[in-house]
């Protein structure tokens, strides 16, 4: 009689093994890659600029060449980002604690998504005051992927809501949206390295968003929101190092 219990662990430990051997060479390609799309990136990053102003001073800057720039332009900072998930996929520093104004930092991720103005952004503040002890660098990459993540959920008009409550145990922000959703089979292997339900996806933005919270001292999960969307919950300790 075979064990259908060994067969599973002997399949699970099998998978594991092929995951750990796919992100050792993931660590020992991404320097190398990383390095060789900079350099192009950066270059045509500097000639859409140039393009852009040598245009609009010689008035020839029509609607069509602006649109097509622009898209230009989105596509650089999309190929930037899957740099930067891959660079953290492969490096663990240790984060830089300071103290955070929460308002400012989300002001600062806005301003760096841009949300487009079929989306309305709602915020529910804190009742109370609090002092957030925390790597800004490393929260504002958490909030991005999971805001970028929430846009694509999206099709057509729809809401992004962000509620943050505060307790003397820690901060908790629930990132909601109207999307579609999450189905059950695709939220129980969300946060897996490699793992993506995107066709351009890359598999990496949920995992590195999770291991950055957890480095923080936190945790990140997928819960019931507000909104008939997906809704990701981070957990920050406060000062005390306290945890909701």
């Amino acid at each position: 009689m075979h064990d259908a219990k060994g067969v599973d662990r002997g399949a699970d430990a099998q998978a594991q093994l092929l995951l750990r051997e796919r992100l050792v060479m993931l660590g020992q390609l991404t320097a190398t890659v990383s390095h060789e799309l900079r350099n192009p990136l950066s270059v045509i990053h500097n000639a859409v600029y140039y393009l852009r102003r040598r245009l609009a001073g010689e008035n020839c800057l029509d609607v069509k060449s602006g649109e097509y720039l622009d898209i230009i332009e989105s596509e650089l900072t999309a190929s930037n980002r899957i740099i930067d998930d891959l660079l953290s996929a492969s490096r663990i520093q240790p984060p830089e604690y300071q103290q955070v104004d929460l308002e400012r930092l989300l002001q600062k991720v806005l301003s760096d998504i841009a949300l487009p103005p079929r989306i309305e952004w709602c915020y529910r503040p804190a009742q109370a005051s609090f002092t957030l002890n925390t790597d800004p660098q490393l929260l504002c990459q958490v909030l991005r992927n999971l805001l970028v993540n929430a846009v694509q959920a999206i099709s057509g008009e729809g809401k992004i809501l962000l509620r943050v409550r505060v307790s003397g145990r820690g901060v908790d922000l629930q990132l909601s949206d109207s999307g579609e959703g999450i189905s059950g089979d695709d939220s129980a292997r969300l946060f897996e390295p490699l793992f993506t339900t995107k066709p351009k996806g890359n598999g990496l933005g949920l995992w590195i968003a999770r291991d950055m919270v957890r480095r923080l001292g936190g945790e990140l999960s997928l819960v019931a929101g507000e909104l008939n969307g997906a809704c990701f919950r981070i957990q920050l300790p406060c000062g005390d190092g306290g945890m909701i």
